[in-house]
């Protein structure tokens, strides 16, 4: 049975009604969900705050090229497309490990940037108010990132009640994917 596209909408409109109606009905449930959306908007913004930083610096620095601002927007976009994929409202817990394995990269690149970062803040006073405010909130940003992701990991993952919360989450939107599949067959 084929469908056009009105009916393909409609079937698209009643099972995220399905998933409304879920959430509604497990208020639980429906804050966690909420509170990853949330932390997902927040963390993109925070990256994308990052990558217009960085840009800036090269700017200020007079070393902008559409090459290094395509590698800033490639590394942008790969960000963004990390969380999209490991942390996902409909995901199932285990997922937000991934959030545990990439705090742990940021600390090891802090570590491994120390000497850098130490040597460009020993020159900020002597640098003018523009590039000084970039490179402290350039710095701030990568110190706070794997603090952030080493939180939100913690909350997702330790307690136990919010790992089934993500089950159920994940299992009724399988559920609801797995109707809209069988509708189209």
């Amino acid at each position: 049975m084929k469908m056009d596209k009105e009916e393909y909408r409609r079937e698209r409109e009643k099972a995220a009604s399905e998933q409304k109606q879920f959430l509604r009905d497990n208020p639980e449930v429906g804050r966690l969900v909420k509170t990853k959306r949330i932390f997902i908007w927040f963390l993109a913004g925070y990256l994308m705050v990052h990558f217009f930083l960085s840009i800036g610096i090269l700017i200020v620095q007079d070393k902008l090229t559409a090459g290094m601002a395509g590698i800033e927007l490639v590394k942008l976009f790969f960000q963004l497309l990390w969380i999209c994929l490991f942390l996902n409202p409909a995901g199932i817990w285990k997922q937000n490990l991934m959030l545990y394995l990439s705090a742990g990269y940021n600390f090891y690149t802090l570590l491994a940037n120390r000497a850098m970062m130490q040597s460009v803040w020993t020159y900020l006073p002597y640098m003018d108010l523009v590039p000084r405010l970039l490179y402290r909130y350039l710095m701030l940003t990568e110190i706070l990132i794997p603090l952030i992701l080493l939180a939100m990991a913690s909350w997702l993952i330790l307690p136990r009640r919010n790992r089934e919360l993500s089950e159920e989450a994940s299992a009724m939107y399988q559920e609801t994917l797995q109707n809209l599949q069988n509708r189209f067959r």
